[in-house]
């Protein structure tokens, strides 16, 4: 009894109570952001954790008005996963997270400057980050296919031909097969 009231006193000298601070900070994603976090007196876990929460947050109220920030999100989550799992550290996952915000900025940027439509633009970005070359041309090609098969995404006919029309862009332009079906499947799940 003795030991408890002096743990007790000695809880009591010693804490002081103050305001709850919330759990996450969330940043908004603009040109700004990087800026804002590295002023940020938050401990590098916490600014991973903020970080990924902003981009997920984004990325959720941006899908319908820009498909591609579907791809951002899927590496977003695994950043998250890995970090986790303690298989990448908190530098490596601030840094890889950072990364993906300047992915979101410059995305933004570039689809006002190139003004496609957003699933033309989506289906650019895909192909861009995949390294393929003549990614705009391609995906700029794509825009007939979408008017053709406007229900692609409702009409399982109208998908199977959408993904034979984009799949004979890639192998036209000298892909395998294997390759234009991966690539045609990696626009489908971004676009739906």
């Amino acid at each position: 009894r003795e030991f408890t009231r002096k743990t007790s006193k000695l809880v009591q000298e010693h804490t002081k109570s103050g305001q709850i601070k919330s759990t996450l900070d969330i940043y908004e994603i603009n040109e700004k952001t990087i800026k804002k976090l590295e002023e940020d007196n938050a401990s590098d876990t916490e600014k991973v954790f903020n970080l990924l929460r902003s981009v997920g947050i984004t990325v959720e109220r941006g899908l319908n008005t820009s498909p591609y920030l579907h791809s951002i999100g899927q590496k977003a989550e695994l950043i998250s996963w890995l970090y986790k799992q303690r298989q990448v550290d908190t530098h490596e996952a601030l840094e890889k997270t950072k990364a993906l915000v300047d992915e979101i900025t410059k995305a933004k940027r570039e689809q006002n400057q190139k003004n496609m439509p957003a699933d033309i633009f989506s289906a650019y970005w895909v192909l861009k980050d995949e390294q393929i070359e003549d990614a705009e041309e391609k995906a700029k090609s794509m825009e007939k296919i979408f008017e053709l098969y406007p229900y692609w995404r409702k009409s399982e006919e109208h998908e199977r031909k959408f993904k034979q029309e984009i799949q004979k862009i890639f192998v036209k332009s000298g892909a395998t097969v294997k390759k234009a079906v991966e690539l045609t499947n990696k626009i489908i799940i971004i676009l739906k």
